[in-house]
């Protein structure tokens, strides 16, 4: 699994979730859990899947994290009429077919989730 720890620790960090939760959720010590991320203790393939629930990504999305695509965007400065700037960001993304398929497959998983919870609250209003 190459770079999958540094993939880790850069979707954690976009998440804002620290190393110190990570590693009480998956009952660890935090120095242990900042080696696997910094690769110097590999990383078992049941604790890979307990790592990547947490961070609620797919494993493939972790193993072909790519962070040029992430943050792969144009920045363009234009003026529109009145001489008022105006700035624009143009993503460019160049996703693996693989990794847009699993994020596919998340958001169905999650609209699923939200019509679910949805018809919950609607039958609790309802009472």
């Amino acid at each position: 699994m190459a770079r999958i720890g540094k993939n880790i620790q850069k979707i954690r960090q976009i998440k804002n979730i620290s190393q110190s939760y990570m590693a009480t959720k998956l009952d660890i010590s935090q120095g242990t859990y900042s080696k696997m991320e910094n690769e110097e203790l590999g990383i078992r393939d049941e604790l890979f899947e307990q790592i990547a629930e947490l961070l609620e990504v797919d494993k493939k999305i972790i193993e072909n994290f790519d962070e040029a695509i992430v943050f792969n965007t144009i920045e363009n400065i234009s003026d529109c009429s009145g001489g008022i700037g105006m700035h624009s960001t143009i993503n460019n993304y160049n996703i693996d077919p693989k990794v847009e398929e699993a994020y596919k497959k998340q958001i169905q998983l999650l609209e699923e989730q939200n019509a679910l919870l949805q018809k919950q609250l609607d039958a609790m209003k309802g009472e």
